[in-house]
C-alpha cells in the first residue's frame, strides 16, 4: 500500500482544497463533531484510547468554553455487535446524533494523534450537507488477495482510507449509509481488511473517497499542516523472555522439504520452544500430527486443535504466550518479544489480524457488545 499520487482524471472530481489549517479561528464548534475511537478490549488499547479522548476533551474545553464534544470508544457498552467492522455502528450513531447539531463524524484508532482545532479547520472547508467520505487515500499497486483481487486490471484506480490516519464522513452520508443498510448488507461475506471494505461499500453506491493531505502518516502534528497522524514507533515495554513463548507452525507434508528449511533458517532463529504441526509425522523435522487431516482451504480445525493442546498439555502450562504461524510466515521473533511485552497475558488476550465470515442480520442490532480485536503489527 502506498500514499496516492495525483491521478489527472480522478482528482478533477475528488480533490477539494479545504481552508488552510493555519487559521486562528474556526466556524465549526466542537459540538458539531463526534469522534469514534476504534479501540480494543485490552488494557493497553483502552489506556491509549482514554489518553487520546482526554486530550481531545481538554482541547475542546479550550476551544468552546465548556460546549463539549462526544468522543466514543468501542470498549464502552454503547457499541453495537460487530462494531469493529464499522458499518454496524452507523445506525446507533445516526439515532443518537442526527438531531443534535452534529454535522461530522471522525473515526480513528487508539494510536492516532489528533489536533482538534486543526481537524475542525479542515472540515470547515467542506459542505456537510453533501455526502462526503474523507481520508488519507491508499491504493494497491497490484491485485491483493486480502482485497479479494478487486480492480484486477488496474488496482491503483481504487482509493481507500488509512484508518490509522483517521477518516471522516458527513452526517448526510451517515443518513444515506443507514438507509442503504436497511435494505441490504454490503456485498461479500468475508471481512478481512475493514478499511478497504468500507470504501467498497461506498464505491458500490457511487461515492468515492476524497483524499485529505492533512490526515497524515509518519509525520508529527503540525508538519505539512497535519491535523491527524499516526507514527509507527517500536514498542518500548521491555521484552518477553523466549522461555515464555511457544511457537507452533502449521505445515503439511508437501512443504516439509521446501518451506520448513527456509522457516528454520529465518523466522525460527532465536526461538526457544517450537513445534511443527503437520498431516504426517516426520522425525527429520520433527513434526507432530494434530489429529486433523490437511485441507486445501480453511484450516480452522487445525488451529483449534493446536490451541486445545496448548491449554491442556502439562508440558506447556508454564508458558505465557502461544504464537501460531504458517510455514510461509515471515516473523521477526525479537520484535515479537518486544511487542508482547506491552500486553498482559493474564487477560486471556488474543492478538492478530481479525477476520470475520458472514455478517448476519443481527449484526445491525444495537445491543451492547464487548469485543476483543487487536491488530498485530
Amino acid at each position: 500500500m502506498h500514499l496516492t499520487t495525483t491521478h489527472p482524471l480522478l482528482y478533477t472530481l475528488l480533490l477539494v482544497i479545504p481552508t488552510s489549517t493555519s487559521s486562528s479561528s474556526t466556524s465549526i464548534p466542537p459540538a458539531q463533531l463526534t469522534i469514534v475511537i476504534r479501540n480494543s478490549l485490552n488494557t493497553l488499547s483502552i489506556a491509549r484510547a482514554e489518553e487520546l479522548r482526554a486530550g481531545i476533551l481538554r482541547e475542546a474545553e479550550q476551544l468552546s468554553n465548556g460546549h463539549g464534544i462526544d468522543v466514543l470508544m468501542l470498549h464502552e457498552q454503547w457499541a453495537p455487535k460487530h462494531s469493529w467492522t464499522v458499518l454496524p455502528m452507523f445506525e446507533y450513531l445516526l439515532n443518537t446524533y442526527q438531531d443534535t447539531g452534529v454535522k461530522w463524524l471522525f473515526f480513528c484508532e487508539d494510536n492516532t494523534e489528533v489536533s482538534l482545532k486543526g481537524l475542525l479547520s479542515v472540515l470547515e472547508g467542506f459542505e456537510s450537507s453533501e455526502r462526503l467520505f474523507l481520508g488519507h487515500a491508499l491504493h494497491d499497486d497490484e491485485p491483493s488477495i486480502i482485497h479479494h483481487f478487486k480492480f484486477l486490471s488496474n488496482p491503483s484506480q481504487f482509493k481507500y482510507p488509512d484508518f490509522d490516519a483517521g477518516w471522516a464522513i458527513s452526517m448526510e452520508l451517515l443518513k444515506h449509509s443507514v438507509a442503504g443498510l436497511s435494505t441490504k448488507l454490503p456485498t461479500g461475506s468475508f471481512t478481512i481488511d475493514v478499511q478497504h471494505e468500507v470504501a467498497m461499500f461506498y464505491y458500490d453506491d457511487g461515492i468515492l473517497l476524497t483524499n485529505i493531505p492533512q490526515f497524515c502518516v509518519n509525520k508529527p502534528l503540525g508538519e505539512d499542516e497535519c491535523v491527524s497522524t499516526v507514527r509507527y514507533i517500536e514498542p518500548d515495554c521491555g521484552s518477553v523472555d523466549a522461555e515464555d513463548i511457544l511457537v507452533s507452525v502449521k505445515t503439511c507434508h508437501k512443504f516439509h522439504g521446501t518451506r520448513i528449511p527456509v522457516f528454520k533458517a529465518t523466522s525460527a532463529r532465536n526461538v526457544k520452544h517450537i513445534r511443527y504441526w503437520s498431516d504426517v509425522v516426520d522425525a527429520a523435522i520433527p513434526t507432530q500430527y494434530a489429529g486433523v487431516p490437511n485441507t486445501e482451504s480453511g484450516h480452522c480445525a487445525k488451529l483449534q486443535r493446536i490451541i486445545e493442546i496448548f491449554g491442556t498439555e502439562e508440558e506447556w502450562k508454564g508458558k505465557k504466550w502461544l504464537v501460531i504461524v504458517d510455514d510461509d510466515t515471515i516473523m521477526n521473533f525479537a520484535r515479537l518479544q518486544r511487542l508482547l511485552a506491552c500486553y498482559d497475558p493474564g487477560e486471556g488476550i488474543l492478538l492478530g489480524e481479525r477476520y470475520a465470515r458472514d455478517q448476519p442480520e443481527e449484526a445491525r442490532n444495537v445491543a451492547p457488545h464487548f469485543r476483543r480485536p487487536s491488530r498485530l503489527r
